[in-house]
């Protein structure tokens, strides 16, 4: 195998790898969104002051 094949590999790879991680981080951000949502309609109902996060 050649230096252009072992190359060509190693980008498909690393791409496959980030798809991966950017997706799990989108998730993450994504279920911490949800999370802050949910614990500010509780706190409202309460009326216990706000955590800040964009809505």
């Amino acid at each position: 195998m050649n230096r252009e094949q072992k190359l060509a590999r190693v980008m498909v790879f690393l791409t496959f790898v980030f798809m991966i991680f950017f997706n799990t981080i989108v998730k993450l951000y994504d279920f911490c969104l949800s999370s802050v949502n949910r614990y500010n309609k509780i706190l409202t109902i309460a009326k216990f002051p706000k955590i800040k996060g964009n809505q």
